[in-house]
Order: C-alpha cells, then structure tokens, then sequence
C-alpha cells in the first residue's frame, strides 16, 4: 500500500470548510486590491489630465481648458485657485471671488488662498469681506509681513487708522523695506503731524529712527530731522553723508555739521568760522560730499590729487591739473566753510602755477551757500600762466543777515568763447580762514 500522498479530505472525501472560505477570502481580497489599485490609478489619470488641462489655460489665459479641469476634479484646490487667477486676470471678478472661495473652504489652512481671496474681494469693493478674508490669512501666518501689510491697507482705506497702522507697524517688523511707505502713510494720515506720527511708528531702532529722519529732511522739516538724528547711534559711513546731504541741500549747516562731526569728529563743536584740513595734510577724497575739501567728479579733463614733491609746507599740496575740455564753472575744488551772518572775513592761501593756457583762467571764489551760489562774494584775480614759485594769495568778503555758511572753491573764470578747453596745472596750500574786526 502506498502511503505518502494523501487526499486532503475529511473522512468522507470533500474539502474541509475552513478551507473553502480560506480560498474564498483570498480571492475576495485579491478582487478588492485590483479594484483599489484601478481606482488609485483612474484618480491619478483624472488629477493628470486635469492639471494638464490648468497648466494650458494658465499659460494660454484661456478659461475654457481650466472649466474642464475643474469639472475633472472638482475637488482639487489647486484647479480652482488657477482659474480663479486667470479670471482675475480677465477682469472677471466675480467668478474669480467664487473660485478663491472654493479653493479656501477645500484648502482652509493655506494663508495664501485666504491673500487672494482677500485681495479679490477688495478689488471689487467688498471692504468687509476683504478684511474678513485677510484676518484669516494673517491668523494661519502671523509671522508673515505680506498678509499684514495688505491687511493694514484695507484698513487705512476704510478710515480705521488706529488698526491699519497696529497691522502695518508689525508688517514692518517683519520686513523693513516696508518701513518708508509706512511712513509716508503716516504722513498723509496726520498732514505732516510729526508727533502723532512718531506715536504711531514708535521707532525704537537706528534703522527705523534714520529712515524718519531722512524722510522729515526730504519734506523739509528740518528741525525734526535733527533732533531725530542727534538719537542715532551706529550710522555707517554712507548713511551718515547721506544725511549730512540732504541737511545741506536744505541750506541747514549747523545742523548738518553737527551730525557730520557725530561720526567725523566725534561730536567736535565747530568753532566758526571752520575751515577744515586747509594744508591738505589729510587725505582728499573724491566721496565727500559733505564738510571738508569736495573734489569734481565725472570730468575727465579734471585731474585732483595730492601732491608730495611741491608743497608750501607741511607733507603735501593739493594739484589741480586741467587737460582739455570741461565747463568753465566747474568747481575743481570746493569746500563749505560754517560762518556768522554780518561778519568780514578774510582767506588766505598760497598757489603756484605751470604753464596755464585756457580763454578762462582758475580763480578762487567765495560764494553764499544759503543762496543759489549763482554771484560770488568774492575772488581773486586770475591766477598767473606762470609763477615763479609759491605766492601768497588773498580774498576778503562780509556775509550778509541770512549767510550761516560760504563756499570757497577753486574754478575758472567764465569763457566769451566756447568751447573752452584749458591746459595746465595748479597748486594750493595752506588755506586758512579769519574774521576781521
């Protein structure tokens, strides 16, 4: 008798019961996979063709292939939300609403959907519901300045100033490049009410008290802008000139120079009438802009520099080299000397000469600095073509009631001809400034 392979039967030779629904459950199992795998894959064909169908319309602006995206897949929050920018950007802006609405209720935790819903809506003049939507978007991202500032702007518009400015403030302190339009609405809110502004801003960092400074300056409130300034603390090299500038472009002189020294001097008082570093033993640049010795720029017929082989005294002079054409009331040299109203000054200097040859020969003038230096004070006679060494030169002048400053500067006479081209080279030294009883 063979015994290995039995029948696996029950004793009366059927198949055991357990062993059917084994079999039973295995196919069933294996029927719900394949029907779960088909069903995976037709929901990805649908979100491919779909997208497909958004990535045309988007690019093409056309609206129709994305109506057929959303009708593929009417649950895809993406699909809505790029209709609803292209219908925007059709100008239809109600369908446009509808769209960002349904994009936010299947989407409701992304702060940009709820932006642009909120921007929609305002463009269409749906003040409360602009607000609405833009709370929302502030609340999923607090941190996040764009949302704030959008906000705030809706605000401002409605005429609730005390909650626009709240929005903006903290829009700002998530990004300060926010901060000169927040100023400049501020401004216009308050008419120019610097205290009810600074209320407002409260700035609380050199950052934010140099950009009110130089706004105040650029809107002329001089006084402000000083007294702001004299609080800041770490001003770059370039901030601080920038300042200075538009302080002197504002004819504001005490003022400017005594933030200039801040940095320059260290807070030096200026004892008038200041002329500063007039044996050029310190260096010369072409960057100031502000107190000190100003050298032209851009022209290249102009050559300055220091010079270390002819000087009058000290370690070096100041050459001025002109080679070619250049506009005869070009100021080669240039500096703003602070001075009293109603006083008689006199400069002195030395210059030497070498082979001049122009139709306008270099003077030194001295003109009024609050005015618009169109008329000088004074000047000296033409410099020489040629001089036999250094010579000792002079010019006197008296400040007029308003005169808080003067510029002396190094140019040419005016020319009957033009072109006016000049050639040769001349050398200062030694400026000094004194008043005269």
């Amino acid at each position: 008798m063979i015994e290995g392979n039995q029948s696996r039967t029950d004793g009366n030779g059927s198949i055991p019961k357990n062993r059917v629904l084994q079999n039973a459950l295995r196919i069933l199992c294996g029927f719900i996979f394949i029907l779960i795998f088909c069903t995976a894959i037709w929901a990805t064909i649908k979100v491919g063709v779909s997208r497909l169908f958004s990535f045309y319309g988007e690019g093409t602006g056309r609206e129709q292939p994305l109506s057929l995206a959303v009708q593929i897949t009417p649950g895809d929050p993406e699909v809505h939300n790029t209709r609803a920018l292209v219908l925007q950007d059709a100008g239809n802006l109600n369908e446009a609403i509808k769209e960002f609405e349904r994009a936010a209720a299947l989407r409701p935790r992304d702060f940009i959907l709820w932006q642009r819903l909120g921007l929609a809506r305002d463009r269409a003049d749906d003040e409360q519901g602009a607000i609405t939507a833009l709370t929302e978007s502030v609340r999923l991202a607090p941190f996040y300045a764009r949302p704030r500032w959008q906000l705030g702007n809706v605000l401002f518009r409605a005429g609730r100033y005390v909650d626009a400015f709240a929005q903006m403030r903290r829009a700002v302190l998530s990004d300060p490049t926010l901060l000169p339009n927040f100023i400049d609405l501020t401004w216009g809110a308050y008419q120019g009410n610097t205290e009810a502004m600074e209320q407002v801003i409260r700035p609380e960092t050199d950052e934010w008290r140099l950009g009110l400074a130089r706004f105040y300056a650029q809107r002329g409130k001089y006084t402000e802008a000083t007294k702001i300034a004299r609080t800041l603390h770490d001003l770059s090299k370039r901030e601080r000139q920038e300042l200075v500038s538009l302080l002197i472009k504002g004819k504001q002189f005490q003022s400017a120079y005594e933030i200039w020294a801040g940095g320059e001097t260290q807070g030096r008082v200026a004892q008038m009438p200041l002329l500063l570093n007039g044996g050029f033993e310190d260096r010369v640049s072409l960057e100031e802009q502000t107190f000190g010795w100003q050298i032209v720029k851009n022209i290249s017929a102009i050559v300055v520099s220091q010079d270390a082989s002819l000087k009058h005294s000290g370690n070096y002079s100041l050459r001025v080299e002109w080679n070619g054409e250049s506009p005869a009331n070009a100021q080669a040299l240039s500096q703003i000397i602070l001075t009293e109203p109603n006083k008689h000054y006199v400069i002195r200097f030395a210059s030497r000469t070498e082979k001049i040859v122009s139709g306008g020969f270099p003077v030194i003038s001295v003109f009024d600095a609050n005015t618009d230096e169109s008329r000088p004070l004074a000047q000296t006679k033409p410099l020489p073509q040629n001089s036999e060494g250094w010579n000792d030169y002079s010019v006197e002048f008296t400040t007029g009631a308003a005169t808080s400053a003067v510029r002396v500067s190094l140019r040419r006479e005016d020319c009957t001809t033009s072109p006016c081209p000049a050639f040769g080279k001349v050398w200062v030294d030694d400026f000094e400034i004194q008043k005269v009883n």
